[in-house]
């Protein structure tokens, strides 16, 4: 805790401060004249509280400031004077930037590289001789990896790669502080899900699961459980993955991160149809109101599509999932397309268009191929 409070953390030197009994406060003082001290490290660290938690107000104000700023501009910094940025930087500037980046994850996620971006080069920017440099390790490690997240979603693997080994190099010079430690192994996690290498993201979530209880943050924690139930797809255990859904969004807190929710209900409903209990998720779905809450994006209809195909109204569905994947090739993203792809062999295959079918086939067969993702491109080979 010490050596977390002599890092610099601002939120726990205010917390620090508002709490110790004034006599401590006092002798903190006394050491800053030069007063001889029994416990050195301990007005030390009290010392440098006091001066964190001043600073921490300053910060607060700034960081409150970016955000208006941010939400009036959409687009950035780009609508603003020279004087309104120079007035903002500093590493408030960066947490806006951050917190602003994983506001969009959802909606934007171009949007929210090019946030994560200029939140690292702020963090890099910032002068040395005024943070400590276990702090600066920190914020600097955030800002790597939110931008190796935002890679990952738009699947960009080998930038994620990359993002991610900076990131755990910072931390290692950092404070040791578990969130930041829980979130980079969350967020590495998902990327070896992408990557489908299923075995090393459960056992990064299921230590991510075990540190955010540790920590006494059930959210974070029923996040991890949202995580590890998206595996289940992948291993064919559908049913634990039902079950793994429906203990996540227990522990999550709904005023949050409702976005998070909505996501949480959206894989719920996917598992469901993956264990063929088309009504159940049918009824689900039509009371979530999936696709208002995500803004129409397009893995909800995506998910409608699989729906459809479920209940057996298969030209719906094969239209719905012929537009996502056409949306999604078009954005770049290959391995969605591919795996929407795969979803559509079985549609296609019920309806006997079998050219179609091998020509679909063999798109998304590359793509896994390519990719090295063996199991889905094994799925595939029967249809070539």
């Amino acid at each position: 805790m010490v050596h977390h409070l002599l890092a610099g953390c601002g939120v726990c030197s205010r917390k620090l401060v508002e709490r110790a009994p004034d006599r401590l406060l006092d002798e903190a003082e006394e050491r800053r004249r030069g007063r001889a001290s029994r416990d050195p490290l301990r007005d030390r660290t009290i010392a440098a509280a006091l001066e964190q938690d001043s600073r921490w107000r300053l910060d607060q104000r700034k960081l409150d400031r970016s955000l208006e700023l941010l939400g009036t501009h959409p687009e950035g910094y780009d609508g603003l004077t020279f004087r309104q940025i120079e007035a903002l930087h500093g590493r408030p500037l960066v947490e806006a930037l951050l917190q602003k980046s994983w506001d969009v994850r959802f909606d934007d996620p171009r949007a929210m590289r090019w946030l994560a971006y200029n939140a690292l080069k702020a963090a890099e920017s910032l002068r040395p001789e005024e943070h400590a440099p276990a702090a600066l390790a920190d914020l600097q490690a955030r800002a790597w990896t939110r931008l190796a997240n935002a890679y990952r979603i738009t699947e960009e693997f080998l930038e994620a790669e990359a993002a991610f080994a900076r990131a755990r190099e910072l931390l290692r010079r950092g404070s040791g502080d578990l969130h930041y430690l829980a979130e980079t192994a969350a967020c590495e996690a998902s990327l070896r899900s992408h990557q489908r290498r299923v075995t090393e993201a459960r056992e990064l979530l299921s230590r991510v699961y075990r540190l955010y209880l540790k920590l006494g943050d059930r959210h974070l924690a029923g996040q991890a459980l949202l995580s590890t139930g998206l595996l289940s797809e992948y291993t064919g255990a559908s049913r634990q993955g039902v079950f793994l859904f429906r203990q996540g969004l227990g522990l999550l807190e709904p005023d949050r991160d409702p976005q998070l929710v909505a996501a949480g209900q959206q894989g719920l409903i996917i598992e469901l149809v993956a264990s063929h209990e088309y009504r159940e998720a049918s009824a689900l779905f039509l009371k979530s109101d999936l696709r208002q809450r995500l803004n129409d994006n397009p893995r909800v209809r995506w998910l409608e599509g699989r729906l459809l195909a479920g209940l057996g109204q298969l030209t719906k569905a094969e239209n719905a999932l012929r537009n996502v994947q056409e949306e999604l090739r078009e954005s770049r993203y290959a391995l969605s397309a591919a795996t929407v792809g795969l979803h559509l062999l079985s549609v296609l295959e019920k309806q006997g268009k079998y050219s179609q079918l091998r020509k679909t086939a063999l798109e998304s067969y590359i793509v896994f191929r390519d990719l090295k993702i063996r199991r889905e491109a094994a799925k595939i080979e029967r249809y070539l």
